[in-house]
This record gives structure tokens, C-alpha cells and sequence, in this order.
């Protein structure tokens, strides 16, 4: 098996420039690059440790793949991750998305199935009874966007990699730079982003290929345990980027009035169970997994300057539960996205 033989004799490669790495990952994007050349450099560069310039050379080859679109969402925001963090949680930022889309703050999610999870984003989104698109359909994302306040941008309809390529990532089992780079490289070339890193060494590579890359907001942020989420268990330090400008602050569940729990209460699984998790928390019931989102949710309120506190931001994501919006932005989203021209 290919990926036996690349992890028990990882190859050994030198960092590359930003150039070199665009010129790699579009090799392997066009197809040009072998399967088992492109195990080895996924494998090298992830027992190496990806560098900034290899992120942002693989962030610009995916991109130069999506067409510039104008989507109508100016405001829009994305809240997610990069996985890798080993905890098995459920899907966190994708069940925010619709707490957050219910309070008017318009999400356009990016996301794909599980590579280091059992539940990628997609998967829960599938399970909930979602249509994920074959092709890009940029007016029914506008309109999802419009009449919903959220539209969902599923990876492999915006960025087409070549047949093999993805099943390869299954096999390798590991976390490789496409899960770095997938958050960074949306396909709306949102202005302002929520990303979380499971290894804290990339909170300010990632602020900076977000600001090399044109974006003009962003809170990268790790958890306590590890976790690539706002933890519910301890503090999380967050790197700030606002307009060029950087700070580096932290906040802790205390600072959002709840009290801590550990993060094997935030335990999910696959696609289908994901999906009966979030329906239960958008219907309400209390716990540790509905903590986890209002505090996503009350942090993407204060970082968009819905709420100025975090307590406020607390109140906005209740409410937005509490009085059945976030629960209706699902069904509506269900239903939008069956309801496609042609």
C-alpha cells in the first residue's frame, strides 16, 4: 500500500519558496504529477512541517483554478478549520453557521468531507438533508445567500483536483497542507474569515497568508487541548488581522459566562450522527455541545461587530436559537438547496 510505504520511509524535502510551491501543487493540480510523487511530497512536507511560503504557493495555485465571482456577499463571513486536532468532535463552526446566519449575519461556508475526521463539514451538511452541488451555480448561491442568509460552497465543486487525488488523501490518513491551505483558498475571496489551527505554531503563518492574500479581517484561533474551535474547556488565544494591523489576544468560557467543561463532552462521529447533534442543538437542548456553538456563535457576533461583548454575543446566539431562526435557516437551506434552475 502506497501509504505504508510513505509513512514508514517519509522522503526528506527542504522548505520550498512560494514560487517552487506553486509550481509543485499545480504539477499535482493539473494532473501532471504522479499519484505516488504527489503521496510523497504531501507526506514530506507534513512530517517537515508546512512553512508559510509552501502554504501561501499552495493557496495561490488552488486559486488560480476558481474564477473571480462576485457572489453578493461583501459582508459574508466563513467560520472553520483545519481539522487534524485527533479530538472527535462534532461538526462545531458548521452548525454555528447556522445559529449565526439566523441572528442576519450572512455566512458563506466552505467545506468538504472528513480526510483526518470521521465527519467533514460536507458530511453533516449531506446527512441534514442538504443537496451538495456537482458545479458551480454562482446565481442559486446568491440567492441562497439573499433568501437565507447562508449558502454552502462544497471544496470539490469550486476546486476540481484531479481524479485520484482525493482518494489518495483518504489512504494517506494524515493531516496534508490541502487541509491547511483549503480554509485559506475560499472560493468567494471573502473579505474577513474565522479559521481555527490545531497547531499552534500556525496562528501567525496563517494570519499572514490571509494578509498576503488579500483579506482584510480575520481571527485565527487554538483551543485548549489542541482543539481548532473556541474551547469550551479552557482558554483559547486568538491572532487578530484588521485591516494590516495584528494582536494577539485570549478568552476563556468564563469570559462568555458559562462554566467549563471538558472536550470529550463535545464527542460526535460520523456524518449522520453529526447531523442529529446539530438538529438537537438547533432545537434547543442544553449542554456542553450547545455551549461550544452560542460561543463560536458570540465570538463571530463581536469579531463582526454585530454585539461589542462577548455576553451580548452570548444573548444574540440564544436568542437566535431560542426563537427557532437558526432551526428555520436549516430547513430553508434544505429546501433552497433542492430547488435549483435547470
Amino acid at each position: 500500500m502506497v501509504q505504508d510505504v510513505l509513512m514508514s520511509s517519509p522522503p526528506v524535502i527542504e522548505d520550498l519558496s512560494t514560487a517552487e510551491a506553486e509550481q509543485q501543487f499545480t504539477a499535482i493540480l493539473d494532473g501532471d504529477m504522479p499519484l505516488d510523487e504527489a503521496g510523497a511530497l504531501l507526506v514530506a512536507l507534513s512530517r517537515k512541517g508546512e512553512t508559510e511560503e509552501e502554504i501561501l504557493g499552495c493557496v495561490r495555485s488552488m486559486m488560480k483554478r476558481v474564477a473571480p465571482t462576485d457572489l453578493d456577499g461583501p459582508d459574508a463571513i466563513d467560520i472553520g478549520g483545519t481539522g487534524g486536532d485527533r479530538l472527535g468532535t462534532f461538526n462545531i463552526s458548521t452548525t454555528t453557521a447556522f445559529v449565526v446566519a439566523a441572528a442576519g449575519l450572512p455566512v458563506l461556508k466552505h467545506g468538504n468531507r472528513g480526510f483526518s475526521s470521521r465527519s467533514g463539514s460536507a458530511d453533516m451538511i449531506e446527512a441534514l438533508g442538504i443537496s451538495l452541488s456537482a458545479w458551480p451555480d454562482h446565481e442559486h448561491v446568491r440567492a441562497c445567500l439573499a433568501e437565507v442568509g447562508m449558502a454552502y460552497l462544497f471544496t470539490p465543486t469550486h476546486h476540481r483536483f484531479p481524479e485520484g487525488l482525493n482518494a489518495l488523501r483518504k489512504r494517506l490518513c494524515i493531516r496534508t497542507i490541502f487541509n491547511l491551505a483549503g480554509p485559506l483558498a475560499h472560493p468567494a475571496r471573502l473579505r474577513r474569515q474565522m479559521i481555527g489551527v490545531s497547531d499552534p505554531t500556525l496562528l501567525p503563518v496563517f494570519c499572514n497568508v490571509l494578509a498576503r492574500s488579500g483579506r482584510k479581517q480575520a481571527w485565527i484561533f487554538h483551543g485548549a487541548d489542541g482543539a481548532d474551535e473556541i474551547s469550551v474547556s479552557g482558554r483559547t488565544t486568538i491572532h487578530e488581522l484588521r485591516n494590516g494591523q495584528f494582536r494577539v489576544f485570549s478568552v476563556s468560557p468564563e469570559d462568555f459566562g458559562i462554566v467549563p467543561s471538558p472536550v470529550t463532552a463535545l464527542r460526535g462521529g460520523d456524518g449522520v450522527e453529526n447531523a442529529a447533534i446539530c438538529r438537537d442543538i438547533l432545537a434547543g437542548a442544553p449542554g456542553p455541545k450547545t455551549d461550544a456553538v452560542l460561543i463560536c456563535a458570540a465570538s463571530a457576533f463581536v469579531f463582526a461587530g454585530l454585539t461589542s461583548t462577548l455576553l451580548d454575543g452570548m444573548a444574540a446566539a440564544r436568542e437566535a436559537i431560542g426563537s427557532g431562526a437558526a432551526a428555520r435557516v436549516l430547513i430553508d437551506l434544505r429546501e433552497a438547496s433542492h430547488d435549483r434552475r435547470g
